[in-house]
């Protein structure tokens, strides 16, 4: 804290000042875009632009883990994520840290398969073109 802003020792404080009204500005200027059909989000704030759909899971029988006496099975989540409206969404694909994402069985695979079919259906109502692929440079 300065001891006295006569002395120069709060000059740092104008400068903060108009960064904070230019962010204050920037959020409250910023307007969500109509949630396309597939999003889940509660949307509380005027400014969350971000849209996820319901996250799918598809359960990985051949790799159980036990907890205690509890015997439970991994799964890999997909879902829909769209960060702005300028970027088209995309399908994220999870699983657990230490399941082998290498190995489904039929039956999971099919599940796996027609989840993401699911996912891509939703999307492609919403959202025409989309870029082949994303790199590293394009903007996120």
């Amino acid at each position: 804290m300065p001891k006295s802003l006569s002395a120069g020792d709060g000059v740092w404080l104008a400068p903060l000042a108009q960064a904070l009204r230019h962010a204050h500005n920037t959020i409250l200027s910023t307007q969500r875009t109509p949630c396309p059909s597939w999003c889940r989000e509660e949307h509380k704030a005027p400014f969350d632009v971000e849209h996820s759909s319901e996250v799918l899971a598809v359960e990985l029988k051949h790799y159980p883990y036990w907890a205690g006496n509890e015997c439970y099975s991994s799964s890999v989540l997909v879902a829909l994520r769209q960060d702005s409206a300028n970027l088209p969404p995309v399908i994220g694909l999870s699983g657990p840290d230490d399941c082998p994402g290498d190995v489904l069985t039929h039956d999971e695979a099919e599940d796996l398969a027609r989840n993401l079919l699911q996912l891509v259906s939703a999307s492609r109502a919403t959202h025409t073109e989309q870029p082949d692929s994303l790199s590293c440079q394009d903007e996120l």
